[in-house]
């Protein structure tokens, strides 16, 4: 399995040897605008090479299974809904599985709201205004609209 990296807004990113885990930084920045998936060998001070891929998403993503509903929003108003699954969360957005294939009903751009318990001891539930970004078979990626800067969802969830 290849190692994530995770760039940096400065344009570097830090790197654990896997020989004899020191971390050192290394200017990516040259890597940014690409549109495709970067992998790249390293070296560790210590001489050891390593294959990386670099991650170049603003938060980290963590992957889930998280039951949830969806209601598609048209005009203000409820159009759609449906159950869902959220295989995967960040602090700005998610990607859900859609029960049964319906996709079709959804376009990109479109505004949804979302809702979903999460797995800690209080099994919280979130809800969440989103757009989607992408859509792909049964998932969608949706991008969360804010509307304050603290969410309870992502003060202790997603600590690592």
């Amino acid at each position: 399995m290849i190692e994530k990296v995770y760039m940096e807004n400065n344009g570097s990113a830090v790197f654990k040897c896997l020989k004899c885990g020191k971390f050192w930084p290394m200017k990516v920045s040259k890597y940014e605008s690409l549109d495709r998936k970067v992998i790249i060998r390293c070296k560790c001070p210590c001489g050891h090479s390593q294959t990386v891929l670099l991650e170049r998403r603003q938060w980290f993503r963590k992957a889930t299974n998280l039951p949830g509903q969806y209601i598609q929003l048209v005009s203000g108003k409820k159009n759609n809904m449906g159950i869902m699954t959220v295989k995967d969360l960040s602090k700005d957005g998610l990607k859900a599985e859609i029960n049964g294939n319906s996709t079709f009903i959804f376009n990109i751009s479109d505004m949804l709201l979302l809702k979903f318990w999460l797995d800690d001891k209080r099994k919280s539930l979130i809800e969440k205004n989103a757009v989607i970004k992408n859509l792909k078979s049964n998932y969608i990626c949706s991008k969360f609209c804010f509307q304050n800067d603290y969410d309870k969802a992502f003060g202790f969830y997603l600590t690592i």
